[in-house]
């Protein structure tokens, strides 16, 4: 199912102070998931970023919990919306950059 959502907001925690997006980032609209990530990654940056999605398309995905990722098998699309989960079992909506128009609509 595609979005009618334009504008998606959210956060990425990250190591990077100056990380720009790319294909394959994931931002989640919970800042205390993205604070998580960038603990784990060892840093505490935490980063906004708003995605435009008025020309592209945004779809939903299952999530492969055993294997800890969406399952973008078939999957045409620029963006991919699921709910995710971290090691601890705490989940969180997720948006993943599939296409460099994602990005190019990413700030």
């Amino acid at each position: 199912m595609a979005t009618t959502t334009y504008m998606i907001s959210g956060y990425h925690g990250t190591s990077d102070a100056n990380l720009a997006p790319y294909v394959g980032l994931c931002i989640t609209d919970d800042i205390l998931a993205a604070e998580h990530y960038a603990d784990q990654n060892g840093g505490a940056e935490v980063l906004a970023f708003d995605i435009d999605t008025t020309n592209l398309v945004v779809v939903d995905v299952e999530y492969d919990y055993d294997g800890c990722e969406p399952i973008l098998d078939g999957v045409e699309a620029d963006v991919a919306e699921y709910l995710d989960c971290d090691e601890q079992g705490r989940t969180h909506r997720t948006w993943m950059l599939l296409t460099k128009a994602a990005v190019a609509a990413t700030n």
